[in-house]
């Protein structure tokens, strides 16, 4: 299922799971996840893979690199861009909420909760509803403080 993120922007920036990029409606694709990809990368348009692992893992100088990634990509380019890890759950929903967060000038975890509301199916947990893993929220809020 993929989402349409209207957060005070132009309605080009989606975010979804590793079946996403199937649809081929897309300009540019960033791709966060250390799992092998199962579909073909497309031929045409934008695509940047971040092979970064959930939790801990995902550190605060890769979300600084994806978040800028977006900003020349969706932002200057005025690309269809989407944004996926494997489930929809965590890496990209950190990505999408700091992107959009930075762009708004508004709280992160304001932006994650709106996000969460919006698509009860997004939780960047795997445990629905429960919340960020704790490495992803804690790594988040160090890149916010510019510790990368």
């Amino acid at each position: 299922m993929i989402l349409n993120l209207k957060e005070g922007l132009n309605e080009n920036l989606y975010l979804g799971d590793h079946n996403a990029p199937k649809e081929d409606k897309f300009d540019a694709i960033l791709c966060v996840m250390s799992d092998d990809i199962p579909y073909e990368i497309p031929k045409k348009g934008l695509f940047f893979r971040m092979a970064v692992p959930d939790g801990h893992g995902f550190e605060p100088k890769y979300m600084r690199l994806a978040v800028n990634w977006l900003q020349q990509v969706h932002l200057v380019n005025e690309s269809k861009t989407l944004i996926h890890c494997w489930s929809g759950f965590s890496r990209s929903v950190t990505v999408a909420s700091l992107y959009i967060s930075k762009l708004t000038n508004t709280d992160f975890k304001s932006v994650m909760c709106g996000m969460l509301e919006r698509r009860r199916a997004i939780a960047p947990d795997h445990e629905k509803h429960l919340g960020p893993k704790p490495g992803v929220l804690e790594n988040a809020e160090k890149y916010i403080r510019g510790e990368y």
